[in-house]
């Protein structure tokens, strides 16, 4: 109750002891009660609004569709909505990797030979002091070690899909992951992209762009 609320407690006792009269000293003390349960109500208030506030933004961040390129059911879709511009490139980032091997790091691609939870190309890794993992760690890793460490995965994928979320936004990046920065550029430039369905049976990249984004 706090040292005002004993302090009216305690003269309310010797009031009592006495046979004064209780009229003003019994005001105060409901006064005080009220008060209390006015602030506990208003905290109350305040906890329901930040809960509703936290649903809300759990709502933005759910994802939904997709087509999985190594298998993957895809159960992801990139959701923009009102969430910040971290959450929403964390969205696409899960996307990305739910649309690819719906977030296996051990998924391998046995037509391409793509890696990993994001399916970059052995060929983005090969070379001395050169390609993406030199890029995003500043030194070289193997194809093996890249299979065997989420933690590298996560950082090369990070790197250039944040370069490519930069420079083309959300729809232009999955462009550029699936077909190549060059169909990207043609997009930002035109705002069309191929509908023809890929060699090997893959989708179009206007579908797999729709996939990740679901058409944002």
């Amino acid at each position: 109750m706090g040292t005002f609320e004993d302090a009216l407690r305690e003269r309310l006792n010797v009031i009592n002891s006495v046979g004064e009269d209780q009229t003003t000293w019994q005001k105060l003390h409901n006064a005080r009660l009220r008060e209390k349960q006015q602030q506990d109500q208003a905290y109350s208030q305040q906890l329901a609004q930040y809960q509703a506030q936290i649903q809300q933004r759990s709502n933005v961040g759910q994802m939904q569709g997709g087509f999985g390129t190594t298998g993957g059911s895809g159960s992801f879709n990139y959701q923009g909505g009102n969430a910040s511009m971290g959450d929403k490139f964390e969205q696409f980032k899960n996307s990305i990797a739910n649309k690819e091997s719906s977030g296996n790091y051990n998924a391998r691609n046995g037509q391409t030979g793509a890696m990993g939870k994001y399916q970059i190309m052995p060929s983005n890794l090969m070379g001395a002091h050169t390609g993406w993992d030199y890029e995003a760690l500043g030194y070289d890793v193997s194809t093996t070690q890249f299979m065997q460490s989420p933690e590298i995965q996560e950082k090369i994928a990070s790197y250039k899909l944040q370069q490519y979320y930069n420079k083309y936004g959300p729809a232009g990046a999955s462009i550029a992951w699936y077909a190549g920065p060059g169909a990207a550029q043609s997009y930002v430039n035109s705002g069309q992209v191929s509908k023809g369905a890929e060699a090997g049976g893959y989708p179009s990249v206007w579908e797999y762009m729709q996939a990740v984004t679901g058409g944002r």
